[in-house]
C-alpha cells in the first residue's frame, strides 16, 4: 500500500504541487481581500463619524473697544486732546490731563461740574482759572453756595439785561438771535468758553455781518 502510495505520489508529485500551490494562493488571496475590506470598512466609519462630529464654531473675534475724543483746557495740569473709550465720564479726562491744576477754581468746578457726566466724542471741556472767576469771565461762579439768589431774582435779573450769554445760553436762546440758525448754534456751544465776544469772528464761527447785527444782543 505504501508502495502504491509513493508511486502515485512520484508520478503525480508536479500535480500535487501545484495544486498545493493553488490551494495556498487562494488562503493568501482570500485574507488579503479580507484584510483589505476590513481597512475599508474602518476607513468609511472614520470617515462618516468625522462627518457626524459637529464643527467647532469659530470663537468670536473681540471688536476693539469704541474711542471718542476729547479736547480739555483751562486750570488743568496738562491741556490737550485725549482718546477715550465710548462713555468715559469727566472725572477721566480730568486724569488723564493730571488733575486740576493750583490756578483752577475748584469751588467753581465742584459747583458747576458733574464729575460723573458721560462725555461725547468732539467735547470741549474747560474749568475755570481763579483769575478768570474774579474777572467775571464766569459770572456765575462769583456767588457762593450760601449766597446763590432765588430763582426768581435770576431770571427777573436776565430779563432785565435781555442779553443772551454765548458762554452759558441755551440752543433755543440763541436761535433766537438774528441771522444764527441751527448750525451756528451747534458752533457756538463747541466754541465755548468766550473770554471776549469778538472770539466769534476770529474763530469765525459767524461772520462781520451776522456779528453787527447780534453785537448788541450778546454777552458773555
Amino acid at each position: 500500500m505504501q508502495e502504491e502510495i509513493g508511486a502515485y505520489i512520484k508520478r503525480y508529485k508536479w500535480e500535487i504541487v501545484m495544486c498545493v500551490a493553488s490551494i495556498g494562493c487562494v488562503i493568501a488571496l482570500a485574507i488579503g481581500i479580507y484584510t483589505y475590506d476590513q481597512h475599508i470598512r474602518d476607513f468609511v466609519n472614520t470617515r462618516v463619524q468625522a462627518q457626524e462630529q459637529p464643527t467647532p464654531e469659530p470663537m468670536p473675534t473681540k471688536q476693539p473697544a469704541p474711542m471718542i475724543i476729547i479736547d480739555i483746557s483751562g486750570g488743568v495740569v496738562r491741556p490737550g486732546t485725549y482718546e477715550l473709550k465710548e462713555g468715559a465720564r469727566l472725572f477721566e479726562a480730568l486724569k488723564k490731563a493730571g488733575g486740576l491744576s493750583v490756578l483752577a477754581d475748584r469751588d467753581f468746578y465742584a459747583r458747576n461740574f458733574n464729575a460723573s457726566k458721560r462725555l461725547t466724542d468732539q467735547e470741549k471741556i474747560y474749568i475755570p482759572r481763579t483769575d478768570e472767576v474774579e474777572n467775571g469771565t464766569f459770572l456765575e461762579a462769583k456767588y457762593c453756595m450760601d449766597q446763590i439768589p432765588e430763582q426768581g431774582a435770576q431770571e427777573q435779573s436776565l430779563e432785565g439785561s435781555g442779553l443772551i450769554s454765548v458762554n452759558t445760553g441755551s440752543k433755543d436762546e440763541l436761535d433766537s438771535l438774528p441771522g444764527i440758525g441751527p448750525a451756528t448754534v451747534e458752533k457756538i456751544i463747541a466754541g465755548r468758553p468766550y473770554e471776549s465776544l469778538e472770539e466769534l469772528l476770529q474763530e469765525k464761527i459767524v461772520g462781520e455781518k451776522t456779528f453787527e447785527q447780534i453785537k448788541d444782543l450778546i454777552s458773555l
